[in-house]
């Protein structure tokens, strides 16, 4: 009977160790996943609000486009608009050849 006891006890122990092992990798996962969601949101949102900035300025370059007289100056600002959409994409659009 004392046998049967000692085994009881080691499998409560080897149940409530088991338990417990899951629930604290439970937790682990659960923080592990959070942290991957905020710094996947903070990378989405680091890359939108630079793709906006690249908008703005390809949109104030065309505007200044079309107020240009000059053949040279819009020569020069056309340039600078497809040097901004090139910069853009060779950093941004990858493996795309």
């Amino acid at each position: 009977m004392e046998r049967k006891k000692s085994i009881h006890v080691w499998l409560y122990t080897i149940l409530i160790v088991g338990i417990i092992a899951a629930v604290i990798w439970g937790a682990t996962a659960t923080k592990n996943a959070k942290a991957l969601e905020v710094t996947t949101e903070n990378q989405y949102n680091r890359a939108f609000h630079e793709l906006v900035g690249y908008v703005d300025d390809i949109d104030t370059l065309l505007s200044k486009t079309q107020l240009t007289k000059s053949p040279a100056q819009l020569a020069k600002l056309s340039t600078k608009c497809r040097g901004k959409v090139m910069s853009w994409s060779a950093s941004h659009i990858r493996g795309t050849a």
